[in-house]
């Protein structure tokens, strides 16, 4: 590990690595979605961790002490950037539907981004 490894979790696997395995899992299942939801479900696994760049989440919260950045001075929740890919008028609709279990997967994938924000 070097001052530029950004890691995504404690254990030590970078957000790379951690990436680029929830992405072959997802292609070993995406012919069990719809269509639609492929490219959507795709995007959402190639940016749900983006945040974790973050000095501020790098140092603090992992404990990647040899992360040398620029800037550590803007703490921002890490989950706050997927907020900005949030389409509010598909979300509306989502929700507006009639399928349960489309509504809660859409509600917990986005709760996520919220909980940070409770703080």
């Amino acid at each position: 590990m070097n001052e530029y490894t950004i890691l995504a979790k404690r254990t030590g696997i970078t957000l790379s690595k951690h990436t680029q395995n929830l992405i072959n899992n997802f292609y070993d299942i995406q012919s069990k979605l719809k269509e639609s939801l492929r490219l959507p479900t795709e995007l959402a696994i190639l940016l749900h961790d983006i945040g974790k760049a973050l000095p501020s989440f790098q140092i603090k919260k992992l404990k990647n002490r040899n992360y040398q950045p620029v800037d550590i001075l803007i703490d921002i929740p890490h989950s706050i950037l997927s907020v900005f890919l949030i389409d509010k008028s598909e979300l509306k609709k989502i929700l507006k539907t009639n399928s349960l279990k489309r509504r809660i997967f859409t509600v917990n994938s986005f709760s996520c981004c919220f909980s940070s924000l409770e703080r």
